[in-house]
């Protein structure tokens, strides 16, 4: 009688982890496979089964001092382990297309070796063999995020969730289950036949996984709340590699801790998520003459008055790179002219990006999206109060700081987006979240620029970070400066967690350390908002 030997390894390998303690590094990885209940792994074991020799040799050992020999160590490991998901540059091609996936340029960071799991499981062991080799590394979502190593790294391990792309309706339509790898766009062109959507950023191509950890401001904040709140549930693989679910019933300390703490806890696989009351919505948009400012923003502030008696209304307004104001103006229900939007109804705009129009929340994101040319990125935030006097000093300062470096090759923009109380409301009947509460009408505002010279980065971080700066500065002179500084436009200059209050900071770091049990969030995740550096 012959027998498969490969079938009794693998048993043997089983037998020895659920008995105890793996006897080995390759028991270790697969102890993971068989204490992960979704899915089938049975080619995972096959491949891990194989990796053994090498998983034994590289993980007995202990690691180097050398980081760049940790990096290598991780990634010849996972090129056996989790093959067809790894990409490193001697297939460049791919490697090319997957490091050109940021969406600013100076955050293309060179790393030894690409990973794209598909599954929870997969996941696990990516972080197994990084936690065995101590390889530094860096999750990716959509790659929107501005500040350099925040979704890459040099010569270490990227975690791209691109193939984390579940999408999935639940037939009474209350939820969808989403995997963080997809782009907003795609799961709201997905819902969108069904006359349902979910509570996302403003245009389509930022990532889920992003977008929700860092909060996401959405078209209407005081209708659906935050992006983030609107989590029903977490799929979170943590740094021992265990599946932990967080929700308001399961891990509500983690559920709410997820909700604006960005990347402390684990890796997010999937998302459950509400889908939003708002489907239908009317748009438009028009640009104002900035040569008098000051009718402007005194109708922005009458309008930011308004809409807290007027949950259903929502804005943007841009000051454009090289002049004028876009206002993107949304209500969250089919109309003809909303009467909250008077105090711009009496003004006389020059031009109409786009006439007043019903349509669906993805047809809209789709009208707000630009599909930009490659370039160097960078964005700060803050948050003040609503003031037709201080809008228009702020303006006139960023006017006059970026006008002397506006060139061909560099633009400057500011945005500002209204934010109510009503926000803070939603997110306490939906479990809560780390951000902090607001009282009363408020505004973020992110300041952005746009280049093309590497030589120019340095520079153009510290214009920024003056205007930014400048505006707290006289904010808090005037008495009307707020804390608050929104995680998906910070800046890595920005201390965006203690922004959030003591309470909301220690939540932070209380769910960290019960989360992350081996804190490899914080010693070798490349970089983000980190919470030990808060």
């Amino acid at each position: 009688m012959r027998f498969n030997h490969f079938v009794i390894a693998v048993a043997l390998a089983s037998a020895r982890c659920v008995q105890g303690r793996p006897s080995s590094p390759s028991d270790s990885v697969l102890q993971i496979l068989y204490s992960i209940p979704q899915g089938n792994n049975t080619e995972l074991k096959g491949l891990v089964q194989e990796a053994r020799p090498i998983i034994d040799s590289i993980g007995s050992q202990k690691p180097p001092n050398d980081q760049a020999q940790r990096n290598e160590n991780a990634c010849t490991i996972l090129k056996t382990v989790l093959r067809g998901h790894y990409t490193d540059s001697t297939n460049q091609v791919s490697y090319d297309t997957l490091l050109q996936k940021n969406y600013a340029s100076q955050c293309h960071l060179p790393p030894a070796c690409f990973i794209t799991p598909n599954s929870n499981a997969a996941v696990a062991i990516t972080l197994k063999i990084i936690d065995l080799t101590q390889a530094k590394f860096s999750v990716r979502s959509g790659g929107h995020n501005v500040n350099p190593g925040w979704a890459g790294v040099s010569h270490g391990v990227i975690i791209d969730t691109q193939e984390l792309n579940t999408i999935q309706l639940r037939p009474d339509r209350s939820s969808v289950r989403v995997g963080t790898g997809n782009r907003f766009g795609t799961v709201q062109e997905y819902l969108d036949p069904y006359n349902v959507s979910v509570v996302s950023g403003h245009t389509v191509q930022p990532g889920v996984g992003g977008v929700l950890l860092g909060g996401g401001l959405p078209l209407v904040s005081t209708y659906t709340g935050m992006g983030a709140d609107n989590i029903k549930s977490a799929e979170v693989i943590t740094s021992d590699s265990r599946v932990v679910i967080a929700s308001a019933t399961e891990n509500p300390d983690l559920f709410r801790a997820l909700k604006g703490g960005v990347n402390n806890f684990g890796i997010v696989t999937h998302f459950e998520l509400y889908t939003s009351k708002v489907h239908d919505i009317w748009f438009r948009a028009l640009v104002y003459s900035s040569l008098d400012p000051l009718p402007v923003f005194d109708a922005l502030q009458k309008t930011q008055v308004a809409m807290e008696s007027d949950d259903k209304a929502g804005l943007v307004f841009t000051i454009l790179p090289f002049g004028g104001f876009m206002v993107d103006f949304f209500y969250v229900e089919p109309t003809y002219q909303p009467e909250v939007f008077a105090a711009f109804d009496a003004l006389t705009p020059v031009s109409a990006i786009h006439d007043a129009v019903n349509g669906t929340v993805y047809s809209i994101m789709q009208n707000l999206t630009n599909h930009l040319p490659p370039a160097n990125r960078y964005s700060t935030s803050c948050t003040i109060r609503v003031d037709t006097d201080l809008y228009t000093s702020v303006y006139n300062r960023y006017h006059e700081m970026t006008q002397k470096y506006s060139t061909n090759t560099t633009a400057f923009q500011m945005v500002m987006h209204p934010y109510g109380s009503a926000t803070t409301r939603i997110s306490k009947e939906r479990g809560g979240n780390v951000m902090g509460d607001i009282n009363g009408a408020q505004t973020i505002l992110t300041y952005g620029a746009q280049w093309t010279d590497d030589r120019d980065n340095e520079k153009i971080y510290d214009i920024v970070d003056e205007i930014t700066q400048a505006t707290i500065d006289e904010a808090e002179q005037r008495g009307l400066d707020e804390k608050f500084i929104f995680a998906n436009g910070g800046s890595f200059t920005q201390n965006v967690l203690a922004s959030y209050g003591e309470e909301n900071l220690k939540h932070i770091r209380a769910a960290s350390k019960k989360f992350d049990r081996k804190q490899m969030f914080q010693s070798l995740q490349n970089g983000g908002f980190l919470v030990s550096r808060a």
